[in-house]
């Protein structure tokens, strides 16, 4: 058990790095705020019994391209948790099929967004 008891948000946490993240943190006894488009659950993260939530566990679904859906899922975690320690950004999307642009404008702004929909990084209170 850690000296310290952090409170963890990670996102994209339903699979992958994510989960895998999650289930080591939850092992070394910390609090966890996870999300995803489709959400984790605690079953995924080794907290058994397939609930969203748990004592030390908040799991929801969040697009983090919604500013306000981020802002209050984090807001929640705080409201439950008192604050966040760390925020671990692993969500992530893909195009899944091919576009066809009609002009520059329309190319740079959805080639911007593909390329920001990636959220990538790391904030340490």
């Amino acid at each position: 058990m850690p000296s310290a008891q952090l409170t963890i948000v990670v996102t994209g946490a339903s699979k992958g790095l994510g989960a895998g993240m999650a289930q080591h943190f939850l092992e070394r006894g910390h609090r966890l705020g996870l999300c995803a488009r489709t959400a984790p659950s605690v079953a995924v993260t080794g907290g058994g019994g397939g609930d969203s939530n748990s004592e030390n566990v908040i799991c929801e679904s969040v697009d983090v391209r919604d500013p306000q859906s981020v802002q209050a899922f984090s807001d929640r975690v705080v409201g439950k948790f008192g604050r966040i320690d760390l925020w671990i950004n692993n969500a992530g999307s893909q195009w899944r099929k091919r576009h066809v642009f009609h002009n520059k404008t329309q190319h740079l702004r959805l080639t911007n967004h593909a390329s920001l929909s990636f959220c990538q990084g790391c904030w340490i209170r």
